[in-house]
């Protein structure tokens, strides 16, 4: 998808080794910019880039997914339009 402009900017929440081939390519071609990120505490997927420089992490909190989660919608509220 970076390769084809669909997106500019990965953010890879994962620690799963086996998205580095995909991390790797998409960095080495220059084609988005991308960073990881891991909940606070853990350790986080480590790319061996260029130069000693590694990539961004973000680090969540708890209290960072009860911000962003989504929250589904009561059935009644849902059909009537009005959502929380």
């Amino acid at each position: 998808m970076a390769i084809k402009g669909e997106y500019d900017v990965a953010l890879v929440f994962s620690r799963d080794s086996h998205l580095l081939p995909a991390i790797e390519t998409v960095f080495d071609l220059k084609v988005a910019h991308v960073e990881v990120a891991t909940w606070d505490g853990t350790s986080q997927l480590r790319y061996k880039m260029p130069y000693g420089k590694r990539l961004w992490c973000n680090k969540l909190s708890e209290d960072d997914f009860e911000a962003v989660r989504d929250r589904p919608a009561a059935p009644a509220q849902h059909r009537a339009g009005v959502l929380p």
